[in-house]
């Protein structure tokens, strides 16, 4: 009897240790995956951003009688203008002839160009639509609002145009010619650039893209900021459902945290952040929404916006999804940097399926006012065509594999973060900016001047 009772409480605990190992060899803790519509608010650093913030014109061109004109984006008019177009009704939407864009040139008005194609459903946040209907284009690059002396509806009428799917659409409007003249008549000359139309070959290969290019020097300010590095415990608390299972661990000169499921990695002398997901831990299946809207969700909630970014690029797929958010300065992109890594200048977001993979972004700000308070060293650039005769001149590269080219600022990390602006060119194929050094040519036209003032007295 004794001894069927001991094997009996034998058995129970050879069956009770199975238990308990199979358990410990099977646990996993209740990892939450971040998706597209669920994340843990964190400490908030930054501001929060809605889509109309983060999506600003690359340029703002007025049409006025046989000239155009840059408005150049400084005191924030790009963002000043979007508001007020907030106010302009658009109706009775419908497909317009192609050979309007042929003769944009001939018409009085305002053109707006996109870095990217934005999508369609969009144009209900940046405009007041009677309509209820969706909006018939799925993405566009132009809108031009002009003044439609040809129309006996409407005085002034809206164009949304399509670069890649080479479609337009024309609108009816509530503006006045009046209002539309004095919409763009508000800037003054000195924010004002003579342009003219250059075609550059695209990146699709054969398709000639329109762009504007200065024909006369453009003057542009120097910026001087110091940079703050951010709380890498806010991120933590924030991109782990349980900052307490997190392991941290020393990797070469980078700092890396890790629960087993995701990573974040702080790199490049603690300039860059670095986070994602083990493949094992991401779901099939489509995200319901568009990168761009999921990926502003996403950072609102995970520290917020920590200096000026607009949407640079961004790419829906059925494998991966991918946005960029582009640091922009005085309403100038940064378009390259002395520093190593080129990703200091962005945020980048990548999404498989519905749970964001990957999320790039720089762990520092910048003080909202300059070192000099006002006081700049100002940079005089060349006219485009100049910019060319530079490039061929010095062989620096093959002129008609030139994608774009456009003014931005190169951002030099030293003591201080100093920020000039340059021209810089896109070759096709790269999707890195290129910066031209025109510091010489600018000096020899100066001393020609000065030579031609003395000349004359």
């Amino acid at each position: 009897m004794i001894e069927n009772i001991k094997t009996f409480i034998l058995w129970v605990l050879i069956i009770t240790s199975v238990l308990f190992t199979w358990q410990i060899w099977t646990y996993q803790h209740d990892y939450n995956f971040i998706n597209e519509t669920e994340y843990y608010e964190s400490e908030q650093i930054g501001e929060e951003r809605s889509l109309e913030e983060l999506i600003q014109p690359k340029q703002v061109i007025t049409h006025e009688e046989d000239n155009s004109f840059w408005i150049q984006p400084t005191n924030n008019h790009y963002l000043l203008l979007m508001e007020e177009l907030k106010q302009v009704n658009i109706q009775e939407i419908r497909r317009g002839s192609n050979s309007f864009a042929r003769t944009i040139n001939d018409v009085q008005g305002i053109e707006l160009l996109f870095s990217h194609e934005i999508k369609g459903e969009w144009i209900h946040r940046f405009f007041e639509m009677d309509q209820e209907e969706p909006f018939p284009m799925e993405g566009l690059d132009r809108i031009i609002i002009f003044i439609n002396e040809q129309s006996s509806e409407t005085e002034v009428s809206v164009r949304f145009m399509s670069t890649s799917e080479d479609v337009l659409y024309q609108a009816n409007t509530n503006l006045s010619a009046t209002s539309l003249i004095s919409l763009y008549e508000q800037y003054e000359d000195t924010h004002k650039t003579l342009v003219e139309e250059r075609s550059l070959l695209g990146s699709a290969g054969g398709l000639y893209t329109v762009n504007y290019m200065p024909v006369e020097e453009v003057e542009a300010n120097k910026y001087f900021y110091t940079a703050t590095e951010l709380s890498i415990e806010a991120f933590k608390n924030g991109l782990f459902n349980d900052p307490e299972f997190v392991k941290q661990y020393s990797l070469g000169n980078d700092e890396v945290f890790a629960d087993g499921i995701r990573m974040m990695s702080v790199e490049n002398d603690g300039y860059l952040l670095k986070y994602g997901q083990t493949s094992q831990s991401l779901q099939p299946g489509a995200g319901e929404r568009s990168i761009v809207d999921a990926s502003i969700d996403f950072i609102n909630g995970h520290a917020g916006w920590t200096g000026n970014y607009q949407l640079d690029q961004w790419r829906d797929s059925l494998i991966n999804d991918r946005v960029t958010y582009r640091l922009h300065v005085k309403g100038l992109p940064t378009l390259s940097t002395n520093f190593s890594n080129q990703d200091i200048l962005t945020f980048n977001i990548t999404r498989q399926g519905s749970q964001i993979s990957e999320y790039v972004r720089p762990l520092f700000h910048f003080e909202n006012e300059d070192l000099f308070d006002g006081h700049y060293d100002t940079v005089t650039l060349p006219s485009y065509d100049d910019l060319i005769s530079i490039i061929e001149q010095k062989e620096i590269l093959e002129t008609s594999n030139i994608e774009d080219a456009r003014i931005g600022y190169y951002m030099r990390i030293a003591t201080y973060v100093f920020f000039e602006p340059s021209w810089f060119v896109k070759e096709r194929g790269s999707s890195s900016w290129r910066r031209i050094d025109t510091s010489e040519q600018a000096q020899s036209r100066s001393q020609a001047r000065e030579s031609d003032d003395s000349g004359l007295e």
